[in-house]
């Protein structure tokens, strides 16, 4: 494949770089691009959008820009490849600039770039900007497009626009779990009964949560301080076999902290395979909550001896559980790291 005299029509690049694309191989697609520059002569649209394609798929914005600026007429996986890797490296407003340029050239969106924007949109916390792109998608006929829907139900759920997001969650006919969770993540503080309902919904239906579906009830659970319904949620993470997936442990260590129950959380602390900066704060935090300086200390010194480096979240939950004259003592220990993180955040 890398001998010089060898030609390779602009079809057999093009799938080649497609599958590579697919597979994520980063240098696998340099060495093909090289191979395009090698041959000589100026590459048709046909590749160099399937190279925007690959290095997109790939992550690599830059280079993604780079060849996207020799084509001379980029057909619509080009655009939306664009917008994609843009808004995946989380340069929101490049991504929208290149949705008016594409739009200036009279080209059509598809549902990939509708989702991106949508995304963007969200990020940017551009509520309005996120409603023009709902309203785009409705004018070319996206709108129940499983991708563009799910993407707008995390939208507006994530303004608190749960009208919006109800209403499009029940125009769709091919709900995933995806969707789910999408509607679930707009629970919390006083809709999170709701939330609670929604996965209750969600079971009876006989979709399988997963670990961001198990995050956010359990955040509606914890706000909602429902103990009894948490445990039930803590059953299924239990069957599914999730409690060290992901932030599931520290979700349901939270909800037990929230809820002052201090045992639970040290019966699933002492489980849990990885203990990171954020479980060691929760359960620092609850001991704190329920006036156990003592016990927040205890954690707090044994965090440092394991090699966790507290954050200042960590050291506020430990000085505030240790204000008091008893543990006065113990609350020294965190003066050295409140000095070497250079922490602004702890007020006592």
């Amino acid at each position: 494949m890398t001998e010089p005299e060898m030609r390779f029509s602009n079809y057999t690049l093009s799938i080649v770089l497609k599958g590579i694309a697919t597979s994520g191989a980063f240098r696998t697609g340099q060495a093909v691009h090289s191979i395009v520059i090698k041959i000589g002569g100026e590459p048709d649209d046909f590749v160099t959008c399937s190279l925007v394609n690959m290095y997109s798929k790939c992550g690599v914005a830059n280079d993604a820009l780079k060849v996207f600026e020799m084509i001379k007429s980029p057909d619509i996986v080009a655009w939306s490849s664009i917008i994609s890797v843009l808004d995946q490296q989380g340069l929101k407003e490049e991504a929208a600039k290149f949705f008016h340029l594409m739009r200036r050239t009279g080209m059509r969106p598809n549902q990939f770039t509708l989702s991106s924007l949508v995304s963007a949109a969200t990020d940017l916390g551009d509520l309005r900007y996120g409603q023009s792109i709902h309203a785009c998608a409705h004018k070319f006929g996206f709108e129940s497009d499983d991708l563009v829907s799910n993407a707008l139900i995390g939208m507006y759920m994530k303004f608190q626009s749960i009208y919006d997001g109800y209403h499009i969650f029940n125009k769709m006919t091919n709900r995933d779990v995806v969707s789910w969770n999408a509607l679930l993540s707009g629970f919390h503080d006083e809709t999170s009964d709701q939330g609670i309902r929604i996965f209750r919904q969600m079971l009876i239906e006989g979709f399988r949560p997963n670990m961001y579906t198990f995050i956010s009830t359990l955040r509606s659970c914890s706000s909602f301080l429902n103990i009894e319904y948490g445990k039930q949620v803590h059953t299924h993470i239990i069957k599914d076999n999730s409690i060290n997936y992901g932030y599931v442990g520290t979700a349901l260590l939270d909800m037990y902290a929230k809820c002052g129950c201090m045992e639970d959380v040290e019966a699933i602390f002492s489980r849990l395979t990885e203990r990171d900066v954020f479980a060691w704060t929760v359960i620092i935090s609850g001991y704190s909550q329920t006036n156990q300086g003592e016990k927040a200390a205890h954690y707090f010194n044994q965090m440092r001896r394991e090699g966790v480096i507290p954050n200042e979240f960590t050291l506020a939950s430990c000085l505030r559980g240790c204000s008091g004259i008893a543990s006065l003592e113990n609350g020294y220990s965190c003066i050295p790291w409140q000095l070497s993180l250079g922490s602004q955040l702890i007020y006592l």
